[in-house]
């Protein structure tokens, strides 16, 4: 598999626990002929080995399992309908503003896909939409399962289509949606360029905007999720699953722990709305407790390096909703 700009910086974060300290090295880096290779050079690399070599030099541990024996995070996830529309119309406005200024880069947040840069490395970031469906494909072969491809698929926080598109061949219908116009007129702009007709994107403002979508098949929601408050993400969660079909299949990836984090509904209320992308976590026994009262049976769940960070237990949660 060819190498991307997405595959170095996951290794800086995830491997080197660190951001790339510039383009010049990501594009070195890039050189490689494979993904294998990649990340076989970085755990080779001297930096690698002086952090997390033991004293001998022969034997390597990589940082994985973290955080195992902390209890979870101190939030407040039942919250009040007029409550949960504060939080979002905040959350709401901020990736609006995002939208009109950075709005790949909000997405994937590489400095290659800055507004300066984009025009340069734009189809790039559109292939790893591409590479997002492979990883999706792996997903559901190793459990047996195939995507339900006369069906309809939900992408939510589509941004501008990175992910909608690259999904438009595996399926009769696809729908994008999002909070932010200008990400969308983005997506639409990409689609109509690519000719694309199985595509539809659409606007949400509230929670209730979602059981207004067509049901669908399956679900997929990467990076989204964890910049909502946890009450928030708990509400846009059930309601997604309850509106997934009978014998749907849903793929969505959140934080479950966050070192030193805690939430309080009044004050993040009463605190002045931050003009960047937050960060959130919604503790695992919530996210069982949705999937239970959704019929939703637990196919797998695995820590993945979505969020780029030692101090974060991010995982892709993969199940599956009860036939009636």
């Amino acid at each position: 598999m060819p190498v991307t700009a997405q595959d170095v910086i996951a290794c800086y974060r995830y491997i080197l626990g660190r951001e790339p300290e510039s383009e010049a090295v990501i594009e070195q880096a890039l050189q490689v002929k494979n993904v294998d290779d990649l990340r076989l050079a970085f755990l080779r690399s001297d930096e690698f080995q002086k952090k997390y070599a033991d004293c001998t030099g022969a034997t390597v541990t990589i940082p994985v399992g973290l955080h195992l024996g902390v209890p979870e995070c101190d939030v407040e996830v039942s919250a009040r309908p007029d409550q949960l529309e504060k939080m979002l119309s905040r959350t709401a406005e901020t990736w609006r503003e995002l939208g009109q200024t950075e709005p790949h880069w909000s997405v994937l947040t590489s400095d290659r896909y800055k507004a300066a840069s984009i025009d340069q490395t734009r189809d790039e970031f559109y292939r790893t939409g591409h590479d997002q469906v492979a990883f999706l494909e792996a997903l559901f072969g190793r459990s047996g399962y195939a995507f339900p491809k006369d069906g309809v698929c939900l992408d939510f926080g589509c941004g501008v289509g990175r992910i909608t598109l690259a999904l438009a061949p595996h399926f009769a219908k696809v729908i994008g949606v999002d909070v932010s116009a200008s990400h969308l007129k983005i997506a639409i702009e990409r689609q109509q360029q690519q000719n694309i007709s199985n595509v539809i994107f659409k606007s949400i403002g509230q929670l209730d905007d979602i059981s207004q979508l067509d049901r669908f098949d399956m679900l997929v929601t990467f990076i989204v999720l964890q910049h909502n408050p946890p009450p928030i993400i708990a509400a846009i969660l059930d309601r997604l699953l309850s509106h997934l079909n009978p014998g749907g299949f849903a793929v969505f990836q959140l934080p479950t722990f966050i070192a030193n984090y805690r939430f309080s509904i009044s004050d993040y209320l009463a605190a002045p709305r931050s003009p960047n992308m937050e960060m959130h976590p919604l503790p695992q026994r919530h996210v069982y407790k949705i999937l239970e009262r959704n019929s939703c049976r637990l196919i797998e769940v695995r820590e993945d390096c979505c969020t780029g960070s030692t101090a974060m237990v991010s995982q892709t949660f993969f199940v599956r909703k009860a036939a009636d």
